[in-house]
């Protein structure tokens, strides 16, 4: 088995078996790192917007505040798993997952803001479109 399907098997499988990437504890993180920022100052006093307010998925009636779509962000982020290895970024090379001389997945401000291409549905862009529209 070549090193690359090993590597990419442990991926997969990993997660699925460490704490720390069950879907809640991803969405408590968020949760708790959304408490312990300035959101509540900066939504406010920068952008005019009420900590409360909520914002719908296009098309849905179903709307959350800024808190609850970052907490559920941090659980989606990483499905399908595969997606983890978008998540790494050496800013003295510009490279991704680096592994045994195999680079792996895009950078994760590739990935963020959508720069290699349109296949990201939650990227930076996807989410200033959903902010606009009606």
């Amino acid at each position: 088995m070549s090193a690359r399907i090993f590597i990419l098997m442990l991926l997969v499988i990993a997660p699925s078996v460490a704490v720390a990437y069950q879907e809640h504890n991803h969405t408590q993180l968020g949760s708790a790192s959304t408490d312990d920022s300035n959101l509540s100052v900066y939504l406010p006093n920068e952008l005019r917007i009420a900590p409360d307010t909520e914002f719908r998925e296009s098309g849905s009636s179903i709307g959350r505040p800024p808190r609850d779509w970052i907490a559920f962000g941090c659980k989606e982020e990483d499905v399908p798993a595969i997606r983890v290895l978008n998540h790494f970024y050496n800013p003295l090379d510009n490279q991704p997952l680096l592994v045994h001389g195999l680079l792996w997945g895009a950078t994760a401000p590739a990935w963020a803001l959508e720069d290699i291409d349109d296949t990201q549905e939650w990227s930076l862009t996807d989410a200033r479109d959903a902010f606009f529209e009606p």
